[in-house]
């Protein structure tokens, strides 16, 4: 097949450090590269070339607005013939640019990587070919966008990138964006409550300056509690797989409430990372969490603070081996199997 896959403007594909979307189409061009297919990229300057095909680029990351990069896709022969020419186009940017021309493109489907679907009614296209990134996510985004139809393909990680290890030291780790519905502030009340030392890292795409600030406060007033590299601040991914195999666990206490808008974990990279390094996790059962935990066996659910502190202090009955069972479930090449079948289905008329 002749594949294109449409990246964000935003980051590099692959990011550099943060940037779950940009990782999973990386490790998604590597699949098709690897299976003998043509593959091209649209994406930031600095991303990466295919070695089956081609990389297309407007400027770099950051530098341009998504909107006027596809522009100046489609306004230059050479990538607008590349865009023609694809047996199908999967889009992977947040716009759903692609969808302007689709009349001519040969076929088109779109990978949708956020709580929300963007929209609330029925794209006016016979087969937009939607596609979600968990099972719990295709339900989530046909319930916020009633009339649409998506099909759903679980993220996956490349293994090889966190090694498995038995040891661990004392101390709880969350991992993400600095973002209120990924609940940073519980996990901080939850290590006071335990009195258990506390780490957090990650990047700040897209951070609130109130919460952060709601968050400093909160850190200023804790002995437990640390960050690395800075609130909010993007660390290496060296130096994450190192705090996640050393982790007694990580914990992921998001707040599914109206308060935080309702937020539902499309997927959760952050789980099957943990569990390639033999590291369990505590995490409230949430939208793709569901299908990456299993109770009692890498990890636990929980709901309230106090549930959290009870499934923690259980967290030995977890062994490092079933976690890394549980993140094979997740590798990426069994994910780039799951599109190309898609594809196919697309490519045989069977879209939806």
């Amino acid at each position: 097949m002749k594949i294109t896959l449409y990246s964000t403007h935003i980051i590099d594909t692959p990011p550099k450090k943060y940037g779950g979307l940009e990782n999973i189409c990386y490790l998604l061009i590597r699949y098709l590269c690897d299976a003998g297919h043509q593959v091209n990229l649209f994406a930031t300057r600095e991303s990466y070339k295919p070695p089956t095909g081609n990389l297309f680029s407007a400027g770099s990351a950051g530098q341009i607005h998504p909107m006027m990069a596809w522009k100046a896709y489609w306004d230059t022969p050479q990538s607008k013939q590349a865009l023609k020419d694809a047996d199908i186009v999967c889009s992977m940017d947040w716009d759903y640019a692609p969808y302007a021309v689709s009349s001519e493109l040969k076929h088109l489907c779109h990978v949708h990587h956020g709580p929300d679907p963007g929209f609330k009614n029925k794209p006016p296209i016979p087969k937009p070919n939607l596609i979600a990134v968990s099972h719990n996510h295709a339900k989530n985004m046909m319930r916020l966008a009633p009339g649409t139809e998506w099909r759903s393909v679980q993220n996956g990680i490349d293994l090889a990138q966190y090694p498995f290890k038995k040891e661990k030291e004392d101390y709880l780790l969350w991992v993400g964006r600095l973002y209120a519905p990924k609940g940073p502030h519980r996990f901080i009340d939850i290590c006071e409550k335990l009195q258990m030392k506390g780490i957090i890292c990650g990047g700040s795409f897209g951070d609130d300056p109130q919460y952060r600030q709601f968050v400093q406060t909160k850190l200023n007033t804790s002995k437990l509690v640390t960050v690395v590299g800075g609130l909010g601040q993007e660390i290496s991914h060296e130096e994450k797989v190192k705090l996640y195999q050393n982790a007694r666990c990580v914990v992921q206490p998001s707040v599914d409430d109206a308060s935080a808008g309702n937020f539902i974990e499309p997927f959760g990279l952050i789980i099957p990372e943990a569990n390639a390094c033999g590291t369990p996790t505590v995490v409230l059962p949430s939208g793709g969490w569901n299908e990456s935990t299993i109770h009692g066996y890498n990890g636990f659910f929980a709901n309230t603070d106090d549930e959290f502190c009870y499934y923690i202090k259980r967290i030995d009955e977890i062994q490092p081996e079933n976690c890394r069972k549980m993140a094979e479930m997740f590798d990426y090449k069994i994910m780039g199997k799951n599109y190309v079948k898609l594809f196919e289905e697309i490519l045989a008329g069977r879209g939806w």
